[in-house]
C-alpha cells in the first residue's frame, strides 16, 4: 500500500535552477487566517512572482508579460484535492531594461476549520516550463475559545486608508504583505500585523501586557518589547514595526504574546521571516577590496563565520575545506567568506545574491520539515537532498506493513532526466529516515536496497508463542 502525498506539474525552485545555470521563475508565497463565522475563518493566500523572470512582448511602445497562479486546496484527514482554481496577472512595464520590483497579490478565501495542505504554483502564462511552486500544510482553527491570536501577516508597510476597495485593505489599514518573509534587500523594517479575540470581562482582565520577540531558530532572544492594553472591545487589532537592521542574515521567528497572569492566560502566535543582508553582494565599482570593506562579511565575529562555514557543508569543495581550515586570521577567514559566496551568484547584474537566499530558504525549510530528534532538518539525509536539490516533483509515502518497514520515494523530473531517492525508516515510528539508493549523480546506489526494508530478524521458532 501507498500514499501519495502530491502529484503536480513538475517543479524546481530557483536554488536547483541557480545551480544548474538554467531560468526560472522566483515564487514567493504566505498565508494568514482570520477569524470568520459559523464554523469558517478567512483566508488570504499571498503571492509574489518576480517580473525579471517573466518574458514580455512589445506593443504600442509599452511591453507586456503576465504570470500564471494556480492554487490547490487539499483535505490532508481525505487525501482529496476540494479546490483548484487559475488566476491570469497581467504586467505592464514601459521598461524591460530594470525590472527590479515584484508582482505582489492577495487571494481570500471561505475556508471550514481543519487540515489543509495547500498548492501554489506560479509560471510564466506565455512559457509554462517556467516555474516554481510550494507545499506548505494549512490549519484553519476556531478561533471563538478561549483568548485567541490570528495568525501573524508580515508586511512591508502598513498606512492609514479608508479605501475599503484596496486588495489589501482592512480595519481601517492597508497591509502591503510580505509574500515569503524576504526582508534586508532595502527593506530593513519588518511591519506585522494580527487580530485579537474573545477579549471580554470573564476571559481576560482589564489590563493585560501585550508582548512581541524576535527569536532565532535556537529559541535565543534577541529583541523584546511589551506594552499594557487596557481592555476594550471583544477583539482588537495589533500592528507595528521592528527595525531589524542589526540582525545577522538567517531565518528569525516573531512571536506576539498576549499575557494575564490573573487570569491564567498566555496565549502565542508566531510568523518566521528570513532576513538577507545584501551589503556584501552590491555591485560596486570600487577595487574588490573596497566591495569588502562594505560587505557583511567585514564585520562578521570568528563564531558567525564559522558557523556560516559550516552551513556551506553540500556546496563547498574539498579544495576550499582545505583552504578554509588552513587560515590563521579571522580576516583570511572573512575574505574568504565574501570570495566563496561572490562567486557563487549567478545572477550578477541583480542587487542581490538569489543564489544565497535561495539556499538559506532551502536550509530554513529543510529545518522545519525534517528535524530528527537533536538533529537540525538540514543535517539529515532527506535534509540534505531537498537542499541541494530542491522540492521534489513527486512524494510517494509507504506506510509499514508486516515485516516491511515505511519508506519514501523522492521524484525529480527535472534534473539529470529524471531520478529518484529512496529513503527508509530506520526503525518504526521515529520519524527517522535515511538514504538507501538513488539514481541522482554522485549519491549512493544501492540495487539491494529493498533488504533494508525488512522489520524483523527472519529467524523463526515456532515454540515461541506470542501473547
Amino acid at each position: 500500500m501507498r500514499t501519495r502525498y502530491f502529484l503536480i506539474i513538475p517543479l524546481l525552485f530557483l536554488f536547483s535552477s541557480l545551480s544548474f545555470g538554467q531560468s526560472k521563475i522566483f515564487f514567493d508565497y504566505s498565508a494568514a487566517a482570520f477569524r470568520g463565522g459559523e464554523g469558517k475563518n478567512i483566508v488570504e493566500f499571498y503571492y509574489a512572482i518576480y517580473q525579471k523572470f517573466l518574458i514580455y512582448s512589445s506593443s504600442e511602445g509599452s511591453y507586456s508579460a503576465a504570470a500564471k497562479l494556480n492554487i490547490y486546496i487539499i483535505d490532508k484527514a481525505a487525501n482529496k484535492v476540494l479546490f483548484t482554481n487559475s488566476y491570469k496577472i497581467p504586467s505592464i512595464v514601459t521598461d524591460t531594461a530594470n525590472l527590479k520590483t515584484k508582482l505582489i497579490g492577495q487571494i481570500n478565501y471561505e475556508m471550514k476549520y481543519g487540515d489543509y495542505k495547500i498548492i501554489m504554483a506560479g509560471s510564466d502564462f506565455d512559457n509554462p516550463s517556467n516555474k516554481d511552486s510550494v507545499e506548505f500544510d494549512l490549519k484553519v482553527e476556531n478561533f471563538n475559545d478561549g483568548v485567541q491570536i490570528s495568525d501573524v501577516e508580515l508586511s512591508t508597510a502598513i498606512t492609514k486608508s479608508s479605501d475599503t476597495k484596496n486588495l489589501f485593505y482592512k480595519n481601517t489599514l492597508e497591509v502591503l504583505p510580505n509574500p515569503g518573509g524576504l526582508y534586508g534587500t532595502n527593506v530593513s523594517d519588518l511591519y506585522y500585523y494580527c487580530e485579537l479575540y474573545n477579549l471580554s470581562a470573564d476571559k481576560i482582565s482589564e489590563e493585560f501586557v501585550l508582548r512581541k520577540r524576535i527569536l532565532n531558530t535556537n529559541n535565543e532572544e534577541l529583541y523584546s518589547s511589551e506594552k499594557k492594553i487596557k481592555r476594550g472591545a471583544e477583539s482588537r487589532v495589533d500592528f507595528g514595526m521592528i527595525k531589524i537592521d542589526t540582525l545577522n542574515t538567517g531565518s528569525y521567528i516573531l512571536e506576539i504574546s498576549v499575557i494575564d497572569a490573573a487570569k491564567n492566560v498566555n496565549v502565542s502566535r508566531s510568523g518566521r521571516f528570513f532576513l538577507y543582508t545584501t551589503s556584501g553582494d552590491n555591485l560596486s565599482s570600487n577595487t574588490g577590496q573596497d566591495e569588502y570593506v562594505k560587505s557583511e562579511y567585514s564585520i562578521m565575529t570568528e563564531k558567525e563565520i564559522d558557523e556560516l562555514y559550516q552551513k556551506m557543508l553540500y556546496i563547498k569543495t574539498d579544495q576550499e575545506k582545505e583552504v578554509y581550515e588552513n587560515m590563521k586570521t579571522l580576516d583570511e577567514k572573512r575574505k574568504f567568506m565574501f570570495a566563496f559566496w561572490k562567486k557563487k551568484d549567478n545572477l550578477p547584474g541583480t542587487p542581490q545574491n538569489e543564489f544565497k537566499i535561495a539556499f538559506f530558504k532551502r536550509m530554513a525549510e529543510a529545518n522545519r520539515q525534517f528535524k530528527e530528534d537533536f538533529r537540525e532538518g538540514w543535517k539529515t539525509d532527506r535534509g540534505r537532498i531537498y537542499v541541494l536539490y530542491g522540492v521534489p516533483d513527486e512524494i510517494n509515502h509507504y506506510p509499514f506493513e508486516k515485516d516491511i518497514k515505511s519508506y519514501d520515494e523522492w521524484k525529480f523530473d527535472a534534473l539529470q532526466g529524471g531520478v529518484y531517492a529512496i529513503f527508509v525508516e530506520k526503525s518504526i515510528g521515529t520519524g527517522e529516515y535515511v538514504l538507501v539508493t538513488s539514481n541522482i549523480r554522485g549519491e549512493f546506489v544501492n540495487p539491494d536496497w529493498k533488504k533494508e526494508l525488512k522489520r524483523f530478524e527472519t529467524n523463526y521458532d515456532p515454540d515461541i508463542k506470542i501473547k
